[in-house]
Parts: structure tokens; sequence; C-alpha cells
């Protein structure tokens, strides 16, 4: 699975929803209910289990969980440094 369909099944799994229509511009925050403090937590704890990454290196702004594209594009971020480092 990519990157994009691995985070659009962690949403899926925190959120409860099908996933498979969001989009780069699909809003996130505020959006849904289940993606509050409690819920991003349980979703950076799910990719950083699913992908290794470590939370720590994430940039946790409001801005980076806006939309789901966004948060891809930090989330990829995060991977590129983890493979650069490997």
């Amino acid at each position: 699975m990519n990157l994009e369909g691995t985070l659009k099944q962690s949403l899926q799994t925190i959120l409860n929803q099908d996933t498979a229509n969001l989009n780069a511009a699909s809003p996130l925050l505020g959006h849904y209910a289940e993606l509050d403090s409690m819920g991003i937590m349980m979703l950076l704890m799910e990719l950083e289990s699913t992908l290794g990454i470590d939370v720590n290196n994430i940039d946790l702004t409001v801005e980076n969980f806006e939309t789901f594209g966004a948060l891809l594009a930090c989330i990829e971020t995060s991977v590129n440094q983890v493979a650069v480092a490997s």
C-alpha cells in the first residue's frame, strides 16, 4: 500500500468512516468531531507504528491537519527524513 492509502486507512480507523474519496483539498480538522486532540494523538501513534516514523519529528501545526493534502505532505516529509537517516 502506498503512503496515501496508508494514511487513508489510518484515518478510516480513527474516524470510523469511509475515507476512500478523500483528496488533497478534503478538510479534516474541524470537519470530523473524532479528529480532536485525542483523535490526532491516536492517528499519530497509528502512523508511527505503521510507518516507523517518529512523531516527535512531525511538524504538529494546525495547518498540517487542516486538509488531507496538508497532512499527507507532512507525513511524506517525515517518512523521507526516516529514509535519509537510514
